[in-house]
């Protein structure tokens, strides 16, 4: 249910972003005389909505995830209303160019710099725009390489930005219209740079050290000491773990406590696969452990003191949530009738 509350929610931000538009429009015989450009307008003002809405998803603040129900669930949503945004934005000069043909001229201030400045905005809003695509779909990266082309998404939507603001439009002359794009665009800027500055030091953090490792064929088990207070977490969640004393990448990474929250120590349990956690090898004792979370909701229902009848079905790595409930189901059962299928 909270995942469709917060899918109407968007969809109404673009119903009332499409009105708002309309109400800026003195003759709708413009909208029918110039379908390619109105179209482009929509597609334009929705597009900045949607990724001022995506910005805010990846900034992991508890009532979004509250919202959607689950992290996990919100990164999902965060990922399709970024590629509707991406589709709408980059056919937004698209459809204008099409609208200006053949004056070839005029087609070309949508596609490269000229001498006017607003629309230069926009031109540079789609070059960030299209490079990060490129490596996601096209050249194949390192994950630590791959988070700085993402973040050049964060620039694009600057230059977006700046182009609305400055450009001779309807954001210009209809006030309602200006003000709601402001106000996602203050939601855009301000995601942003939470995410990008002010995460890393003033998120939902524990400190922690790793106090031993221990590596089970392509396993590793990280057992992690707590420096003042541990997190407190239910069985099931998961977390973004920053090593900052060691060759890891400095990067959060999420991994899934496989240890009970009764625990003093917190475990994860680290599979050797990719660029990251093949790195995994040269943590050691003593490294010292942001720990950024706790973040999910897929041990509520395990957590719900009602008994009930579970089942669990898990495959290799993607057990170790389950682990952190089973420990915690040896120290304090809660009655309920699980059975467990495993494959690894």
């Amino acid at each position: 249910m909270s995942k469709i509350r917060g899918y109407i929610a968007i969809i109404l931000l673009s119903f009332i972003t499409i009105n708002l538009w309309l109400l800026s429009k003195d003759n709708v015989s413009l909208i029918i005389n110039l379908p390619m450009t109105s179209l482009s307008q929509i597609f334009a003002l929705i597009g900045i909505v949607l990724m001022a809405v995506s910005l805010l998803l990846s900034t992991r603040i508890r009532i979004v995830e509250d919202i959607f129900g689950g992290l996990d669930k919100v990164y999902r949503v965060h990922h399709l209303i970024g590629v509707v945004a991406f589709i709408m934005l980059v056919n937004h000069p698209l459809l204008l160019v099409v609208q200006s043909l053949p004056d070839y001229k005029l087609a070309l201030n949508y596609m490269i710099p000229g001498p006017d400045t607003s629309y230069n905005f926009g031109v540079f809003a789609q070059y960030f725009m299209i490079l990060p695509f490129i490596f996601i779909l096209l050249i194949k990266i390192p994950y630590n390489l791959w988070r700085y082309t993402h973040k050049l998404l964060g620039i694009s939507f600057l230059f977006a930005s700046l182009h609305a603001i400055n450009i001779s439009s309807d954001v210009s002359v209809y006030m309602p219209l200006r003000y709601w794009i402001l106000f996602f665009i203050g939601i855009g800027l301000f995601s942003g740079i939470y995410t990008l500055i002010f995460y890393k030091n003033f998120g939902p953090r524990k400190i922690y050290v790793v106090k031993k490792t221990e590596q089970l064929l392509d396993i590793i088990n990280i057992y992690l000491k707590p420096v003042g207070k541990k997190m407190n977490f239910i069985s099931g969640q998961f977390a973004y773990f920053r090593f900052t004393k060691s060759k890891v990448s400095k990067e959060p990474h999420p991994f899934s406590f496989s240890g009970a929250p009764s625990e003093e120590d917190a475990r994860i349990s680290v599979k050797i696969l990719g660029d990251y956690t093949m790195s995994a090898r040269e943590i050691s004792e003593g490294d010292v452990v942001a720990v950024y979370g706790p973040y999910g909701r897929f041990g509520e229902i395990y957590n719900d003191p009602v008994k009930k009848k579970l089942i669990w079905i898990a495959g290799g790595i993607g057990v170790t949530p389950f682990l952190s409930m089973l420990r915690q189901e040896s120290v304090n059962s809660l009655g309920h009738e699980i059975n467990f299928f495993y494959s690894f």
